[in-house]
C-alpha cells in the first residue's frame, strides 16, 4: 500500500497550489510579457505552469466521476477528429501546431474553474484590476515614446508593430483590459470595474482601439440598463446630452470609426473589388479583414458533411495577400474572426465539445450572462485570432463556475467542492 501524505506534507502541497494558482494566472492575463515579449513563445511558459500546477493538484485532490468524463470526453473529441483529418490528408506541422493551442486553452478553461475555487474573491480582484493597469500604463508609455519596450522595435516600423503593449496590438491590449473588467464586475467588485473601464476608454480612444471602444462602450449600456430605473435614465442621457460632447471632443477618431464601418460594409457587397485590394497591395485594415472572412466562406463553400462536422483540419486557412508598406508577401495571415476560424478549423464538432464539457460541470447554461456580457465575446473579433488567447478561457471559466456554485446553492450542496 502506498503512503498516504502526513497533514503537514498535505498543507504544504495546498500552500503550494495557492501560490502556483495565482502566478498562473497572472501569466495568462499577462502571458506574452513573460514570455519574453513573443506573442506565441508565452505558450510554453503557460505550458510549463499548467503542468506544474496539475502535478501538484494530482497530490491534494482525488480523481472524481467528473475528471473521467471530461477526459473521455476530450478523447473522443481529438480522436474522430484526428481520424477525418489523417484519412482526408489535413495534418501538418501547422496542423500539430494550431491542435496544441486547442489544448492549452482547453487546460486553461479546466485549470481557471478550479483557481476561481482556490482563490479568495478580492485576491481574484487585485489579480484581475492590477493585470490589466499594467497593461494600460504600458501601452500608455509605449505610445508616448512611440516605441516598443519590449519589441525593441518601432511602433510602426519593422515587425509591423501598431501598438505596443503587453499584448503588441491597440486591439489586444484593450480587450484584454475589457475582459479583465468584467470578471472584477462578475466578482462584486463595481467600484474598481467603473475605475478601469473609465481609465480604458479615454486610452482606447487615444490608442485608436475602434472595435475595443465599440464593445466597452455597449457592456457599459448592458450593464446600466439592468442596474435600476435612474441607471436606465442615465444611459439616456448620456446617449442624448454626454454623446455630443464626447463626439466634439473626440471628432477626429470617431470619423475614423465611422468611415471603417462604411467601408466594410461597402467591401462586403463587392467581393472582387476586396480581393483585387489585398493582391495588389492597396489595401486598408477594413479590406483585410473582409478579405479574411471571405476567404473562410470560400472555403466553407466547398464543405462536405465530414467537413462541417470535424472542419478541414487546424490551422487549414491560408489567407495571403501584398501590401506595399510590408517588405514581402504575407502568408497565412490571422483570420480575425475566431468564431468562424474555428468553424473552419473543427466544425460544429469544436461547439458541441465545448457545450458537453460545460454540461459536466453545470446543468443548465448560464444563457443570461452569455447575453449580458455578449459585448466582452463580441470584443474578440477585434484581435488577430483568440485560438491562443487566455484570457476569453479564463472569462468562461468564470460564467461557469459562478453557475456551478449558483446551482450548488439551490441544491444544498457545499460549495467550492466537486
Amino acid at each position: 500500500m502506498s503512503k498516504q501524505p502526513l497533514p503537514e506534507q498535505n498543507n504544504a502541497l495546498s500552500q503550494q497550489r495557492f501560490l502556483m494558482g495565482r502566478l498562473l494566472l497572472i501569466t495568462a492575463l499577462c502571458a506574452p510579457l513573460l514570455g519574453l515579449a513573443q506573442l506565441k513563445f508565452f505558450i510554453l511558459v503557460i505550458t510549463l505552469g499548467l503542468t506544474l500546477y496539475y502535478l501538484t493538484a494530482l497530490k491534494t485532490k482525488f480523481i472524481t466521476r467528473r475528471t473521467y468524463r471530461v477526459a473521455l470526453l476530450v478523447f473522443a473529441f481529438l480522436s474522430f477528429s484526428l481520424l477525418k483529418h489523417l484519412y482526408f490528408g489535413e495534418l501538418s506541422a501547422r496542423y500539430f501546431l494550431y491542435l496544441s493551442y486547442f489544448i492549452l486553452t482547453l487546460f486553461i478553461f479546466l485549470f481557471s474553474i478550479e483557481v476561481y475555487k482556490l482563490l479568495a474573491r478580492d485576491v481574484l480582484v487585485a489579480i484581475f484590476f492590477y493585470s490589466a493597469a499594467a497593461t494600460l500604463l504600458l501601452a500608455c508609455i509605449e505610445y508616448a515614446l512611440g516605441f516598443s519596450l519590449l519589441a525593441m522595435l518601432p511602433l510602426t516600423g519593422e515587425g509591423h508593430q501598431v501598438g505596443g503593449g503587453i499584448w503588441s496590438n491597440v486591439n489586444t491590449n484593450i480587450v484584454t483590459v475589457l475582459f479583465a473588467s468584467m470578471s472584477i464586475f462578475l466578482l462584486g467588485s463595481k467600484t474598481k470595474f467603473y475605475v478601469l473601464t473609465a481609465i480604458a476608454l479615454p486610452i482606447a480612444f487615444v490608442l485608436d482601439a475602434k472595435i475595443a471602444i465599440l464593445c466597452i462602450l455597449l457592456q457599459y449600456m448592458f450593464i446600466a440598463l439592468v442596474q435600476s430605473r435612474w441607471a436606465r435614465i442615465g444611459v439616456l442621457a448620456f446617449i442624448f446630452i454626454i454623446t455630443p460632447v464626447l463626439y466634439a471632443i473626440f471628432f477626429e477618431q470617431v470619423n475614423v470609426i465611422g468611415k471603417t464601418l462604411v467601408q466594410a460594409t461597402d467591401l462586403i457587397a463587392q467581393p472582387e473589388l476586396v480581393r483585387s485590394l489585398a493582391e495588389s497591395g492597396e489595401i486598408f485594415s477594413s479590406a483585410i479583414r473582409v478579405y479574411a472572412l471571405l476567404v473562410m466562406f470560400d472555403m466553407m463553400a466547398l464543405f462536405g458533411p465530414l467537413d462541417w462536422l470535424f472542419g478541414a483540419g487546424w490551422g487549414s486557412i491560408n489567407i495571403t495577400f501584398k501590401n506595399v508598406n510590408w517588405s514581402e508577401p504575407v502568408e497565412y495571415f490571422s483570420p480575425h474572426f475566431f468564431y468562424v476560424e474555428v468553424l473552419v478549423y473543427a466544425g460544429i464538432s469544436y461547439y458541441l465539445f465545448y457545450y458537453f464539457l460545460i454540461k459536466s460541470y453545470v446543468k443548465r447554461l448560464p444563457w443570461s450572462k452569455f447575453v449580458f456580457a455578449a459585448p466582452v465575446f463580441m470584443s474578440i473579433v477585434a484581435i488577430s485570432s483568440a485560438v491562443y488567447y487566455p484570457p476569453l478561457y479564463l472569462f468562461l471559466g468564470l460564467l461557469i463556475y459562478q453557475r456551478e456554485q449558483q446551482e450548488k446553492v439551490h441544491s444544498g450542496s457545499p460549495i467550492n467542492h466537486d
